[in-house]
């Protein structure tokens, strides 16, 4: 009877195993299911939030392009209203010289010549003053060694001078800092006929230039 009782025992424990490892099984399944679902919504979470610094960085970037493009409106604006009156000053100085004229002419009419001759030198002095204040100043080459960086020869003429130098000027050239903005036109000695060397003509050629030029006052 203790056999058969040991039997049956057995046999029930055999049969109650397959289902204790079918348990086992879903309680895997199921914390395989939860772990998933716990991941998927971490992973929807950092979507979510790498689209809100993706659309954050967009709103930066436009902002920042905009104002980037302003600047670049207001700057070209700045450009233009320097050119269109980037010689504001000169006439507004140069107005003063106007101003000296007409009373000058208005009051000639009553007056004699050297009260007039003076009242035309104070309007000369305030113009050449303009001009010295605008960094201008005269090229006067009388008795120079000719330069064409200077000077335009019109003519040549026979002296006693040595040849290529300046012996008269025609009409005074102008320097403003160190660009010309007229050379001076000049007349020079001609070269002895029959002699050697090189003198400057009034077709172009040119004499040998000395090193600097002196800018007289205006």
């Amino acid at each position: 009877m203790i056999g058969k009782k040991k039997k049956k025992i057995a046999v029930n424990e055999a049969s109650e195993s397959p289902v204790d490892k079918t348990a086992v099984v879903d309680d895997a399944q199921s914390g395989a299911t939860a772990g998933a679902e716990e991941s998927s919504r971490a992973e929807a979470g950092d979507i979510e939030t790498l689209r809100k610094e993706l659309a954050e960085a967009k709103d930066k970037f436009l902002r920042s392009k905009a104002e980037t493009q302003n600047i670049q409106r207001r700057a070209a604006v700045e450009r233009q209203e320097a050119v269109k009156y980037a010689n504001a000053s000169l006439i507004k100085n140069l107005l003063a010289t106007l101003d000296d004229f007409e009373r000058t002419l208005e009051q000639s009419k009553d007056v004699d010549i050297k009260t007039v001759l003076e009242g035309v030198r104070i309007v000369y002095d305030g113009f050449t003053k303009v001009l010295k204040d605008q960094r201008v100043e005269a090229i006067d080459p009388l008795g120079e060694h000719f330069d064409p960086r200077f000077h335009e020869a019109m003519l040549q003429q026979p002296s006693d001078q040595a040849p290529g130098t300046v012996i008269q000027v025609v009409q005074r050239g102008f320097v403003m800092d160190d660009r010309v903005l007229r050379p001076a036109k000049v007349i020079i000695a001609a070269q002895p006929a029959g002699g050697d060397g090189a003198a400057a003509t009034s077709d172009g050629d040119s004499a040998p230039s000395t090193e600097g030029q002196n800018h007289a006052d205006v």
